[in-house]
């Protein structure tokens, strides 16, 4: 099947204020949403969101009027540029075939990037990828415990009334500026502090240590996953690991390969360890407010550091058994123009329980810019998988 519709090259503009970030991967730390417009800096007088929004209304309204007038479309969204005996054009298809084909190019994982392109292709093209029905899937899908509460309550018939209290125009309005974590990359951030080191015997000067590591934090579209990797490594190996344990809860949540799991969280544990060194937290994220979330994560115990059989017996009661919950809250904000593309840190609990002696104890952490400073979002092109499961 043939497609001669034009098309408009387009070229992203990668920025980030950590040069050894910027050398490392690939970053595009543009939000999905940057492919049809940015934010623009709210000193306006006027909301420079309402204006996007109805500049884009009458554009598909004009689009719309364009090809419902043009005797060439014949009721169709596509006209092929060049008559083409040998082979069945996509301009023939139906429309709630071509959304179907949308979808799966969407998929599961939530590729919205793909209707930013194909809303440069061309008119027919602008008007599927601006469908209020996918849209609507896609804010479902981002949140889909706040939304589906909200929408039981309201009712599907009386969506304009409910977009209208949330101070949106449509769902694609929606999707695009409420504040959501981003899937086709991670966030990354820089640790550096002087650390003083112990005095030598006979020495005139005290060592100090510069201390630098990397933390990155990565959300995964199913069940609310998160995954964060911390080490004194380059940004790509930070990369390298969250990828790795996204793989691992992938294969752990696919029926087809039961068998097959523990094997595969074998390699892929054992390539994280030999990779780098550092701490992997896993866990589920939830929002708690509109533009902030509470991540609940877990560290999970390094089975080839336990002891032995003979040696826990020998030992007895020394060892802890600890189990280490980390509570993390994180607002979202917006950096340099772009869209939910830093992670602020909001509090920081540690809650550990000794399951030996039933102790509790619960620290909180004092979250200083030096320790915790902002994660900037990074995009990894490789997190976007080329072929999906699911359609949205």
């Amino acid at each position: 099947m043939s497609s001669g519709c034009c098309s408009d090259d387009q070229d992203d503009g990668d920025e980030d204020s950590d040069s050894s970030i910027h050398s490392a991967i690939h970053n595009d730390s543009e939000a999905p949403s940057s492919l049809y417009s940015k934010c623009i800096n709210g000193s306006n007088r006027h909301n420079p969101l309402i204006k996007i929004s109805r500049e884009e209304a009458d554009l598909c309204n004009a689009f719309t009027k364009c090809i419902r007038h043009d005797s060439g479309y014949n009721g169709f969204y596509l006209q092929p540029m060049h008559k083409c005996s040998s082979s069945t054009h996509i301009s023939v298809l139906p429309f709630e075939l071509l959304l179907r084909i949308i979808r799966w190019a969407i998929g599961s994982h939530l590729n919205i990037r793909v209707l930013g392109v194909l809303s440069c292709v061309c008119r027919g093209f602008y008007l599927l990828a601006n469908d209020n029905s996918i849209w609507r899937d896609i804010c479902f899908k981002l949140w889909p415990v706040w939304l589906t509460y909200n929408n039981n309550n309201i009712g599907c018939n009386n969506q304009l009334s409910y977009l209208s209290s949330m101070n949106y125009t449509s769902w694609r309005e929606m999707a695009i500026y409420r504040p959501q974590v981003l899937y086709h990359g991670c966030y990354l951030c820089r640790v550096t502090y002087v650390r003083t080191g112990e005095p030598e015997i006979g020495s005139s000067y005290k060592p100090v240590f510069k201390v630098v590591y990397y933390r990155g934090i990565r959300f995964h579209v199913s069940s609310n996953q998160i995954s964060m990797f911390t080490a004194p490594s380059n940004p790509s190996s930070i990369v390298a690991v969250l990828s790795k344990s996204h793989q691992s809860l992938s294969s752990s949540m696919d029926v087809s390969l039961v068998g097959n799991n523990n094997n595969n969280n074998s390699n892929s544990e054992a390539v994280m360890k030999t990779a780098v060194s550092g701490t992997l937290l896993k866990g589920t994220y939830e929002w708690y407010d509109h533009d902030s979330i509470v991540c609940t994560l877990h560290q999970f115990p390094d089975k080839q550091n336990r002891p032995s059989i003979r040696r826990r017996q020998h030992l007895g009661p020394v060892i802890p058994q600890l189990t280490v919950t980390f509570t993390i809250k994180f607002k979202i904000g917006n950096k340099r123009g772009c869209l939910h593309n830093q992670l602020l840190w909001d509090s920081y609990v540690i809650h550990t329980f000794d399951k030996s002696s039933a102790g509790e104890s619960t620290t909180v952490l004092e979250l200083t810019n030096q320790h915790f400073p902002p994660c900037r979002f990074v995009r990894v092109r490789n997190f976007i998988p080329d072929v999906t499961a699911s359609p949205l």
